[in-house]
């Protein structure tokens, strides 16, 4: 239990957590030259899953080394466990419109399997499928490095049928496989995902500014939760959405959903943490 300053509720330990992460956490000096070109995190329980992109292709290695960005961070992570009783892990994350990044970042996957706990792909999903990573996917996942891939927002449920196929374990957004629901029937691969719980991450806000939908009103977390999926909410790209945890609780319990919190402890179970 996290008992520092009180923290005794899930948004006061998002609370906690943003105050964390936003401030000087990471120990390296070395580190403030560089800036990973995206970062999320999700709780799961009084754990949280920090997703970085960390662009090892442009890293000044005279500097700071790959592992080094890894052991700095992982750094700072110590410090919020001993002060806040918060528990952080890496996810690493390739650009799929950059297959070097990609292989880059899942040979760091590699080399640092016991400082990570998971491998991602991002960026944009169309015309880049999991697919056209096979053999990455098929290294870290032999080696058991966890797996959790961006699918079904920019692409359709093809796409989420491709990251499974390539060892997804959660899907990053997923909230395209509304599109396999006909008259509130699932599909093949909805009944799939359903039946087995595979873990959705649902970005309402960033689903919102990548123009899947309209407005919040439009957005259909309502109606997975309803249909039994395994939602739970995420922040996607905190900086260029602007949002964090805490709002996209509010947005969740603005559109209806109650005991919104527990999008958040029924995720613990899913966590990549041992």
């Amino acid at each position: 239990m996290v008992s520092a300053h009180n923290v005794t509720t899930q948004r006061d330990i998002v609370k906690e957590l943003q105050f964390v992460t936003e401030g000087n956490s990471v120990t390296s000096p070395a580190l403030y030259g560089v800036t990973p070109t995206s970062s999320t995190f999700a709780l799961v329980g009084n754990n949280t899953e920090i997703n970085i992109q960390p662009d090892v292709q442009h890293m000044d290695v005279a500097v700071l080394g790959s592992e080094d960005v890894i052991d700095a961070v992982n750094s700072g992570f110590k410090i919020a466990e001993n002060t806040y009783g918060i528990r952080s892990g890496l996810i690493l994350c390739g650009m799929r419109h950059d297959t070097k990044d990609v292989l880059n970042v899942a040979n760091l996957c590699l080399e640092a399997k016991d400082k990570i706990i998971g491998f991602d792909i991002a960026g944009p999903e169309l015309n880049f499928p999991p697919s056209l990573f096979r053999e990455s996917f098929k290294k870290v996942k032999e080696l058991g490095v966890n797996i959790t891939i961006h699918a079904g927002e920019g692409d359709g449920v093809n796409s989420i049928i491709d990251a499974l196929d390539n060892g997804a374990m959660r899907i990053g957004h997923g909230v395209r496989i509304i599109e396999d629901i006909n008259n509130n029937k699932p599909g093949e691969t909805a009944k799939k995902i359903i039946e087995q719980q595979i873990p959705l991450e649902i970005c309402i806000t960033s689903n919102i500014h990548t123009n899947m939908y309209e407005n919040f009103d439009s957005h259909p977390i309502v109606d997975l939760i309803a249909l039994g999926f395994n939602v739970y909410l995420n922040t996607d790209n905190r900086l260029m959405s602007n949002t964090s945890i805490s709002k996209e609780l509010e947005i969740a319990k603005s559109l209806g959903i109650e005991n919104v919190e527990n999008l958040l402890k029924y995720s613990a179970s899913d966590s990549f943490f041992d």
